[in-house]
Parts: C-alpha cells; structure tokens; sequence
C-alpha cells in the first residue's frame, strides 16, 4: 500500500527531538524518530487500521479504528497535536506507563503508542483510555503499523 504522507507543522532538527529524549528519560525507536525529523507533525493516508481483539467471549474478534495526527513538536500550532502536551496528560500524570509514548490517536481519543522500554521497545500500541491499563500490540515496529494502514 502507497502512505501518503501530509505534513501539518514546522521543520524540526535533530537537537528538538533529543532534548525531549532527554527532559523525559527515553530513546525514541529510529523509526519514529526518523519519520518526526523529516515530517514532526503529519497525517496519512490510508489512515485505518486493523485491532484483533483477544477475549473469551469472541476470542476472534476484530476491528477497524481510524488514525487521527501523529504527533510531534506543535505547541505554537496546536497543543493537542504536540508530544509533550501528550506527555503531561497520560505519563507525567501516571495514567499511562513510562514505558510508552503517545505518538497518535484513533477517532474516539485511545492513545496509539510506541514503546520506549526493553521489553516493548519499539512496538506499536493502542492504550485503551476507559479502562486505563489495558493495550492491545498493533505492530511489532513503526514501519510495520504503517504499512498495515488501509483505506477500509
């Protein structure tokens, strides 16, 4: 599949992208890290995305859910579309775990994450907000989550 990629904010270089690694303890994965330098702000398109749902009850069960703006360093433009504001609503906070960083949404506000400790290093998430600590893996890397979005 053809991502198209849209970029909604300013340049960035390398320096903005390491304070933040500094100021919040964290090493972004390469892959995202190379998509905030060369887009910060962006959307996609396709922008949908598959979530296999494991459960007893429809232990085969999935979904499509729609991608929202990845994030990256838009304060000035739009606070909502800035990682650090989303820093300070879901892991400064202590909602979501240190061991992830917000770097999307779906349409209804479910943080899409990307981990940033040893064990999920990397890998895409989406962290349910209504059941706060609950997340389902959608990719195993950046690329993989975005080579998996579809028109439907």
């Amino acid at each position: 599949m053809d991502i198209k990629v849209r970029k909604r904010s300013y340049d960035i270089d390398e320096s903005i992208v390491i304070a933040f690694e500094k100021k919040h303890n964290l090493r972004i994965p390469d892959q995202y890290h190379q998509f905030l330098i060369q887009y910060n702000v962006a959307s996609v398109k396709p922008f949908y995305f598959f979530i296999k749902h494991v459960n007893d009850i429809k232990p085969n069960d999935s979904t499509n859910d729609e991608l929202g703006v990845f994030f990256g360093f838009a304060r000035a433009d739009d606070p909502e579309w800035d990682l650090e504001w989303h820093m300070d609503i879901y892991v400064d906070s202590g909602r979501l775990s240190t061991d992830f960083l917000p770097i999307a949404a779906d349409g209804a506000g479910n943080p899409i994450c990307i981990g940033v400790a040893d064990a999920v290093y990397g890998k895409i998430f989406i962290w349910w907000h209504e059941k706060e600590n609950d997340l389902t893996c959608l990719a195993d890397d950046f690329d993989s989550f975005l080579n998996s979005l579809r028109d439907d």
